[in-house]
């Protein structure tokens, strides 16, 4: 979705269940799909870290539950 509303610092994305997680910009970019391991929560939020990048068309993205999706709000 874009940059996290507490810290320009992180991410805020969704995963395949469209729960909210932040994770550290790092190198990544909006637009990109990430593979994210959640680490803790909050009541609606996850929190975790970037693991890789992730290509959205192959199989393994569709198959991982921890995956967090980063994009322009425009775009969608």
């Amino acid at each position: 979705e874009g940059v996290s509303k507490r810290d320009k610092n992180d991410f805020r994305g969704r995963n395949s269940q469209n729960k909210v997680i932040i994770f550290p910009r790092e190198q990544y970019k909006i637009g990109d799909y990430v593979k994210v391991r959640v680490e803790k929560s909050t009541s609606a939020t996850l929190i975790g870290k970037a693991v890789e990048i992730v290509n959205y068309w192959t199989n393994e993205c569709n198959a991982n539950r921890h995956k967090a999706t980063v994009w322009n709000n425009w775009k969608f």
